[in-house]
């Protein structure tokens, strides 16, 4: 199953997203915008966001590191991700 990020709702500036599918390094590319910047636009890492990865089946090593690199992001802008519901097979990938 392709890689999909949506929104799922936005309640007191609280974004909640889900990934599903398998994020690869097909998905992500230099001359795109991130995926959280085409759900939530320019401001994407001054936002608070809660990311439901239950129905992610599996990461490699190229969205692990887009997630890295969105984490700094938000940290840097203020915002904030934090990632819940993860499969086993993911927690593992990312422990």
């Amino acid at each position: 199953m392709p890689f999909k990020l949506s929104l799922l709702s936005e309640e007191s500036g609280v974004y909640h997203l889900a990934a599903e599918g398998e994020a690869t390094v097909l998905d992500f590319s230099v001359n795109r915008p991130s995926p959280f910047e085409q759900i939530l636009g320019p401001a994407w890492a001054s936002r608070r966001v809660l990311l439901d990865m239950e129905r992610l089946a599996y990461l490699d090593s190229s969205a692990i590191g887009v997630l890295i690199t969105s984490q700094k992001a938000f940290r840097g802008a203020g915002g904030f991700l934090a990632s819940h519901s993860r499969s086993t097979q993911v927690r593992n990938l990312l422990n």
